[in-house]
């Protein structure tokens, strides 16, 4: 039976497959440097990418000549990726589970990386996924998480329609210590950088409307009858373009810890 989180996953890839079309940003590839910067990737290494998404970054490293093992819990994700990746010649592949079910002894294990990651994804998220983690590496690990939120339009649409704003995304800088600990309490130095990521997302108002509903079912903010509310509410923030111009504004923590 397909969990919630697997659902959450699968109605929101064909969002990131929209974003993986409008092509690399500036982050992806300060993201791509920084690996080789610190020399965390060298030519030809193997790379495992842990809650993948839509190949975001397997398409980066496949295209620069490295072999890739995409993994993710959703897939619906895994099958945008395997369109992503399709013309790429270098090796890759695609595996459909839950990391942190993975007890250690599955055939994943018997592989070895030079790099493994993990970029916005709860896929690893406590010491025993960092010690999974770790022991898939044959160099190092590369971890990034949000550690701070702001969508200023969305919230000016919600408390519109239903008098306040969406619950916090999480506990960012919470989440962002009890990782550094675990990787601290496997035996690691864990080395960390905060960095901006802002972004624009340009929608119509009726995709806004849809997007709020998917992303505010959680703390149930947002019911289904609302979404010709939400479709004017939106309306009312459409600029020259045609578009609403959704920004996001968040810092981000990278990770990283060597063997």
């Amino acid at each position: 039976m397909e969990s919630e989180a697997v659902k959450q996953w699968n109605s929101s890839a064909d969002d990131y497959q929209r974003v993986f079309k409008l092509g690399q940003s500036d982050y992806n590839r300060a993201v791509l440097a920084f690996w080789r910067e610190a020399g965390l990737l060298c030519p030809g290494d193997r790379v495992l990418d842990l809650g993948c998404g839509v190949g975001k970054y397997g398409a980066m490293l496949a295209e620069a000549g490295h072999a890739v093992t995409l993994l993710d819990i959703s897939e619906d994700m895994l099958r945008h990726a395997e369109k992503n990746m399709a013309h790429y010649k270098t090796p890759w592949q695609t595996l459909c589970c839950d990391f942190s079910a993975l007890r250690g002894d599955e055939p994943l294990f018997t592989e070895r990386y030079e790099l493994v990651i993990s970029t916005m994804s709860p896929a690893v998220s406590g010491l025993d996924d960092v010690r999974k983690m770790t022991a898939l590496s044959g160099r190092g690990c590369f971890v990034s998480r949000f550690a701070s939120w702001r969508q200023p339009l969305r919230d000016r649409i919600l408390e519109t329609v239903c008098g306040r704003s969406a619950a916090p995304f999480g506990d960012p800088a919470g989440d962002c210590e009890a990782l550094t600990e675990a990787v601290r309490a496997a035996g690691y130095l864990p080395r960390t950088q905060i960095v901006d990521y802002p972004w624009c997302d340009l929608r119509t108002p009726e995709e806004m409307a849809d997007y709020l509903l998917r992303r505010s079912a959680a703390d149930a903010l947002l019911r289904p009858e609302m979404r010709d509310a939400l479709v004017r509410a939106a309306e009312a923030e459409v600029q020259t373009d045609g578009f609403v111009h959704d920004e996001v504004l968040t810092t981000v923590l990278w990770l990283w810890w060597t063997k």
